[in-house]
């Protein structure tokens, strides 16, 4: 049995393993742009769910301030030591 104990030179290893380098560079940008990408979805739902509460936020707002309205014309309507107590 013939053993194959050549040195290689290194550059000369390299060479050979990476005929194709340019693959190796696209591969890392695809892989870049579909983190990027992952993470500008990630952002999109976190912005239409922070609106999503602002709406509901202004919402509850406008709700308590005709609350509040209704109170007051209610209050006035109503007359009376009794009910101006409760009030």
């Amino acid at each position: 049995m013939e053993s194959n104990n050549t040195i290689v030179d290194p550059v000369e290893k390299n060479k050979m393993f990476n005929n194709k380098p340019n693959k190796y560079v696209d591969n890392r940008i695809n892989t870049s742009k579909g983190k990027i990408n992952e993470i500008d979805e990630k952002l999109d739902n976190e912005k239409q769910k922070i609106k999503k509460l602002s709406d509901m936020q202004d919402t509850v707002n406008s709700i308590a301030k005709r609350m509040n309205r209704c109170i007051d014309l209610l209050s006035k309507s109503i007359s009376g030591g009794g009910v101006n107590n409760r009030f």
